[in-house]
């Protein structure tokens, strides 16, 4: 009686135990059979509602090649002893709960829970939704997603086409080079023609990526020999580059050297509307992501062959105006340049991926709860599925990975005291500040206190590069006359730079000390460019200090 009991059977009487229908399934399925080796059952034959069957399952799944529209379908299925069931109608019963399910002659049979349980951990892992079965559709961006989930069907039937397709995104660092194109006036270094090549390779295959090298590699040359290559093969509509506004110049400048040949059209300036009419003919159309969020209903109105986003780290955020706008344009590939396209979080990198290829990391609900979330609290398998997913859609090369001809960097500290004069500053001031800042952390705590904190150590940066940047009156002190020790050391550095024959680079965040040494500069008739937030020639100053052999000094 106790035995029963623990299989859920109820007594009505002494004589009469009776299951309710959901348990007497899972009784015939899981505790009958352990029952008959220890007791003689009696009855089961008679069973006409009940019929059992202890087939073992068989998975089969197949896939599909549209190759003309490039997606695929994947047909999933569960075979017992020759009765088939569509994946859906098994998921939805295991996702009720239940753990057996009826075929189609009427009897029961156990769900492959074990099996079950593996894929939604997958689906989990990739951002989907566990709650329903893998989607049978996929667009070719998605191959990956499919590709993750094949590893768990052995034996799926595939075609030639995906079998091609998943083996060039495996070895997608072997993609098949092709030529500079001949338009292209420039060299390109080996890395660059693989960006190239790799750059191609996307284009071939319907998906988006990031090309992510370092700073200083060339990102913008890779991507000018990218659009040449395209106008060259023929593929129809202009490409769109959008940029900060900040280095809108640079693009033009750096297209007009080297890809002069391609027609090119600049969006920028307040009288634009006489522009748009150009696109279309246009082999290159550059414009500010300020201007594209005003200008987005005239964008729409055209079919690109390819949309690019220069410091794609604008978009990081995926719900401001900027993320929402470039999402919109219509085009055939979307590409994204970023030094850094991982800033502060993982989701950053969601939505750059929402902008190239939509839903390729599921919703943004999905993935923080599936992916963010266990990653952030050290699940190493996520971390995993994730790398191996966006891998083939990110092409990052490091400075000291490529450009091996290039000389290490050597960083060297200099020290130097500041004057006796600077030094009494310097104490006096730290007394007085330490008094404001302890006061401000009793009345209002050390949260509401940190601009005060802040500001007190700017004030001693301040006097430590020169006395003659502090605004504050200090009694018995005349800022503006005293010496600056770290100024004297850098006039001593300079001198042995400029008779050195050598070119130098001068940092400041602080724009006076810049004005500081530019008077110093002027004085002593050492020529020297300069540059700052309220410059209006910025690439003028560059060109100067680069082709000038004469001017040694660049204030930055």
């Amino acid at each position: 009686m106790n035995e029963l009991s623990g299989m859920d059977f109820q007594a009505r009487s002494s004589k009469l135990w009776f299951l309710e229908p959901e348990e007497a399934i899972a009784f015939l399925l899981d505790s009958y059979p352990k029952l008959v080796e220890s007791y003689r059952v009696y009855g089961e034959r008679a069973l006409s509602r009940y019929k059992m069957r202890t087939a073992k399952s068989t998975i089969t799944a197949q896939v599909t090649s549209n190759e003309k529209e490039k997606w695929f379908s994947l047909d999933i299925s569960v075979d017992y002893e020759g009765q088939t069931l569509p994946l859906e109608k098994i998921w939805k019963a295991w996702s009720r709960g239940k753990r057996y399910v009826q075929l189609k002659d009427g009897s029961y049979t156990s769900l492959p829970e074990a099996w079950l349980e593996k894929l939604s951990h997958k689906l989990t892992a990739l951002g989907l939704d566990p709650s329903k079965p893998p989607q049978q559709k996929f667009k070719q961006f998605e191959a990956p997603v499919l590709d993750s989930l094949l590893e768990d069907l052995p034996g799926a039937a595939t075609d030639s086409f995906w079998n091609n397709l998943r083996e060039k995104i495996r070895s997608f660092r072997e993609v098949r080079p092709i030529d500079p194109p001949k338009g292209l006036d420039a060299n390109l270094r080996a890395y660059q023609a693989q960006g190239l090549s790799y750059l191609n390779f996307l284009s071939e295959y319907g998906f988006g990526g990031i090309l992510a090298d370092e700073m200083g590699l060339g990102k913008t040359v890779q991507t000018l020999a990218f659009i040449q290559y395209m106008v060259e093969s023929h593929y129809e509509g202009p490409n769109l580059i959008v940029v900060p506004t900040s280095v809108l110049p640079n693009w033009e400048r750096e297209a007009e050297k080297f890809v002069p040949g391609l027609k090119r059209l600049t969006i920028y300036g307040t009288r634009r509307e006489g522009m748009f009419k150009h696109i279309a003919g246009s082999d290159l159309v550059i414009t500010t992501y300020a201007l594209l969020r005003r200008d987005l209903e005239e964008m729409e109105k055209y079919e690109f062959n390819t949309v690019i986003l220069d410091e794609a780290q604008n978009i990081k955020n995926p719900n401001t105006i900027t993320a929402r706008a470039v999402r919109r344009i219509n085009a055939r590939m979307r590409l994204c340049l970023s030094g850094t396209p991982i800033e502060n979080n993982l989701f950053e990198l969601w939505s750059l991926f929402e902008f190239l290829m939509p839903g390729f990391l599921g919703s943004q609900h999905a993935f923080q709860r599936g992916v963010v979330k266990p990653i952030r609290d050290g699940d190493g398998e996520s971390l995993e599925y994730l790398r191996s997913r966006v891998k083939p859609f990110i092409l990052r090369r490091t400075k000291a990975e490529v450009a091996k001809d290039l000389p290490p960097k050597i960083e060297s500290v200099t020290y130097c005291n500041m004057t006796d004069e600077q030094a009494e500053l310097y104490t006096a001031l730290t007394r007085k500040l330490r008094d404001q800042v302890l006061a401000d952390v009793e009345s209002k705590g050390m949260a509401k206190s940190q601009m005060s904190i802040l500001d007190a150590l700017l004030k001693l940066r301040q006097i430590c590069c020169h006395p003659r940047l502090l605004k504050v009156d200090m009694p018995g002190f005349s800022t503006g006359s005293l010496p600056s020790g770290k100024f004297e050391a850098f006039k001593d550095m300079i001198f042995d730079v400029v008779e050195g024959g050598h070119k130098v680079l001068v940092f400041s965040q602080f724009v006076q000390m810049l004005q500081i040494i530019r008077g110093w500069l002027q004085l002593t008739d050492i020529p020297f460019c300069y540059l700052d937030g309220t410059s209006k020639d910025r690439l003028d100053q560059v060109d100067r200090f680069n082709n000038s052999p004469e001017i040694p000094i660049f204030l930055i």
